[in-house]
């Protein structure tokens, strides 16, 4: 591994944080606005950091140029490579790097896995509550704040005596702020973030958007319940008993009642305060930035994929010189190939013909595909360069047993073409598939 390993993960996160930023720049100009439209802001910033731009990049090389042939950068990239390695930073320093996060994921991960086998191991126990709600209601004896758990199937907690402590009014406003986070799935969304999280525990962003989300997430719930008719006085005064009188849920994938910070939520409870409804306009503008923000690196992907397609079309895949490999070779003297620049064509099309093999011996059969007593073939993909070498060799199908190996060495080794030749008559590289045949030695072959 080298320095230039870390470089996709460095940009992921740089990626990621300016998304966030702009994300909280969005919430600040819609803070007059419901909270559910912020709380949906401060998620997508926590997805961005389990999407990679450039996967996304990588769907638009799928959409490759089929058109005049090009130069593939590539092919340059790797001589210059061959002919400058980076060196490798200290093995024991990428040790240290990979079990600092390895030790802080399994750390968070236990973590919230104790906790949830404890809520289980509570609901597990817990007495069905027949109060005719969409979803099963349980009582249980741990003095345990109201909350919904479970993900896929939810199951709502009350802890037991609740009915004594709160009126039914009070009980009522609790069940509606319940059945908000089971409508809008709290549960699930957390349970994302919570892998967030895990996977980038190092970053401090990733646990303050947590924190924003849970606050926004409650902020919704309570206007919900308010725009429902649920009067202010009351709704506060039932938090304020569940805090007094039950312990919050320790685990952020239970959507309970508590949470945020309680002053300001309190505040803004006796404002009766429920924020605007965004407008058409500013729900296009929101619509055509994330379209935008998803549509563009597969565009970029697009734009830059080589015009040639790495992968061979069912005609081409059907010619004689389906038997053609090819690799980068780096001997002693030096790469094997010796125009790092020039222009790769694809056989059969635009007057370029077929390269032919000059001199292909059959391969070496490794040892586990010998006591396999496997016969068949690996389907490689490469370059037959104007000298009738092959180079970029990559394996597309292969049984595995070592056999991939041994067509690559065969190929790259041993193998001689004679190139396929342009419209002008001259040699020039090609992009063909291979396929290596192995086949067990018989008696007459033995004789």
């Amino acid at each position: 591994m080298t320095p230039s390993d870390f470089a996709p993960v460095v940009a992921h996160l740089l990626q990621s944080t300016l998304f966030a930023a702009v994300a909280g720049l969005l919430t600040l100009a819609l803070r007059r606005n419901q909270a559910r439209v912020r709380y949906w802001l401060w998620l997508a910033a926590s997805y961005k950091f389990l999407i990679p731009f450039s996967w996304l990049v990588s769907v638009g090389h799928l959409f490759q140029w089929h058109g005049a042939p090009a130069i593939l950068p590539t092919i340059l990239l790797t001589n210059l490579a061959a002919a400058s390695p980076v060196p490798d930073p200290p093995l024991a320093l990428l040790l240290v790097i990979w079990a600092a996060w390895g030790c802080g994921f399994l750390a968070v991960t236990v973590g919230w896995a104790r906790e949830w086998s404890q809520i289980r191991a509570i609901a597990r126990t817990a007495s069905p509550l027949p109060l005719g709600l969409p979803i099963p209601v349980l009582s249980t004896a741990v003095p345990l704040e109201p909350g919904v758990f479970g993900i896929f199937r939810p199951v709502l907690l009350l802890p037991d005596g609740i009915a004594i402590q709160l009126t039914q009014v009070q009980l009522r406003t609790i069940l509606a702020h319940e059945l908000c986070h089971v409508r809008r799935r709290d549960n699930l969304t957390a349970a994302f973030h919570m892998l967030v999280e895990a996977v980038f525990w190092f970053h401090p962003l990733v646990w303050w958007l947590g924190v924003r989300m849970v606050d926004e997430r409650e902020r919704a719930c309570d206007e919900e319940v308010l725009q429902a008719g649920s009067q202010a006085e009351v709704y506060a005064e039932t938090i304020l008993k569940v805090c007094e009188f039950y312990l919050e849920s320790p685990l952020t994938c239970m959507s309970g009642i508590t949470g945020s910070d309680l002053k300001k939520r309190m505040e803004r409870i006796m404002r009766n305060h429920v924020g605007e409804r965004l407008k058409i306009r500013i729900k296009l503008l929101l619509t055509t930035a994330v379209m935008v923000a998803l549509a563009l690196p597969v565009v970029v992907g697009v734009m830059t994929a080589p015009r040639l397609s790495a992968q061979s079309s069912p005609a081409t895949a059907n010619r004689p010189l389906s038997d053609v490999a090819s690799v980068t070779l780096n001997t002693p003297e030096g790469p094997l190939t010796s125009e790092p620049q020039s222009q790769v064509y694809q056989a059969g099309k635009d007057g370029v013909s077929y390269a032919t093999c000059a001199y292909c011996p059959n391969p070496k059969y490794s040892d586990q595909a010998l006591k396999a007593h496997y016969e068949g073939a690996v389907t490689l993909q490469g370059v037959i360069t104007a000298q009738g070498r092959a180079t970029k060799i990559k394996v597309v199908k292969s049984p595995g047993l070592g056999l991939d190996k041994e067509a690559v060495d065969v190929v790259r080794l041993r193998w001689r073409f004679n190139p396929a030749k342009g419209p002008d008559g001259k040699p020039v590289a090609v992009d063909v598939p291979i396929e290596v045949t192995f086949r067990l030695p018989t008696k007459k072959d033995s004789n």
